[in-house]
């Protein structure tokens, strides 16, 4: 049984835009502070402007989208401190966690080949992809922001990548494939070496369907990059082995997912709640991700007018291959 019209967005699928010019500005700040593990539990403070701009029809079938970001403020927890790997704010962090920058600005043009088919070209912004998720992305309107949850967590895919989509949607079914420079696109010279690391194929099967008369979504996602990568193993060696801290190349990644509403509201299905998991393995060396798991429920405010979003999960993953890296990271 195909969903309730009208047809939701999809997670990693490009879209086109509507014809004419749209512009929308946000300004945002955020108070975090840590409650436990080794973190300073002082208030930390941040801020964020996004200015956000789509035109379409430009020519037959054809549209860009630009977002440019900016943010600034205290230093944000993750990255090891307090015992979790990602920040705990995505929002806080981007762009300035990945760069020397504090503004980045992503830029895609999307051809429309059919209702069913389109390609988009550029630089992604990886979290707006993300916040097109079902129950976990918000739709836009602010969904779960620790970075485990928000943004993929396969180490194959940066915050900011340049390359190329293909969306085809064939009900029941859609498909995307992505390939990509397996390098992070932020600051003026990430144009001089594209793909010269090698590139990431990273393509994802969606069925869309309905249980009970709600929407539900599960994907299945199979990522491999040709980039080198250390061989982790070879840490374990003496470092006089002209072996030690050697590369290996091609990290892969596998995984499935699924977003499942219980409740949607009748005019805009993908307003509601729901339950959502994901189960994914990476080749444990030299991606450094053996395997994660999350499950947990989220989504929007049942009452009209309300655009609140909440929601809890719980998840693990593990990294590897050797028992001196192996470790627990709490997901959320």
């Amino acid at each position: 049984m195909p969903p309730a019209s009208p047809p939701p967005a999809l997670p990693l699928a490009a879209t086109a835009q509507q014809g004419g010019p749209q512009f929308s500005f946000g300004l945002t700040t955020y108070a975090d502070a840590a409650i436990e593990g080794d973190a300073d539990d002082d208030g930390r403070y941040s801020w964020r402007a996004d200015i956000k701009m789509s035109y379409g029809e430009i020519w037959d079938g054809g549209s860009v989208s630009a977002h440019l970001e900016y943010n600034d403020g205290d230093d944000f927890v993750g990255f090891g401190e307090g015992g979790v790997i990602w920040p705990t704010n995505v929002f806080a962090a981007l762009p300035r966690a990945t760069a020397n920058e504090n503004t980045t600005l992503s830029l895609t043009v999307t051809q429309q080949f059919s209702p069913s088919t389109n390609l988009t070209f550029g630089k992604f912004n990886v979290i707006d992809l993300a916040e097109q998720t079902p129950l976990i992305g918000g739709q836009g309107q602010g969904g779960f922001q620790y970075t485990g949850l928000a943004a993929p967590g396969n180490f194959v895919l940066p915050p900011y990548v340049f390359g190329g989509m293909l969306a085809v949607k064939t009900d029941p079914m859609i498909f995307s494939f992505f390939v990509y420079d397996p390098n992070n696109a932020q600051g003026e010279d990430f144009w001089d070496n594209l793909f010269d690391d090698g590139a990431v194929y990273n393509g994802t099967v969606t069925f869309a369907t309905a249980l009970n008369g709600q929407p539900g979504f599960y994907n299945l996602n199979l990522v491999h990059s040709t980039k080198k990568g250390t061989d982790y193993e070879s840490l374990l060696l003496s470092p006089d082995d002209d072996s030690f801290a050697g590369s290996k190349q091609g990290v892969s990644y596998a995984g499935i997912s699924f977003q499942q509403y219980l409740w949607s509201n009748p005019q805009n299905p993908m307003q509601g709640w729901g339950v959502f998991g994901q189960v994914g393995f990476g080749d444990g060396n030299p991606n450094p991700l053996d395997a994660l798991y999350l499950v947990g429920v989220g989504g929007n405010a049942p009452s009209p007018g309300v655009r609140a979003t909440a929601g809890a999960s719980h998840g693990r993953a593990t990294t590897g291959p050797t028992s001196w890296v192996r470790r627990w990271m709490p997901m959320a």
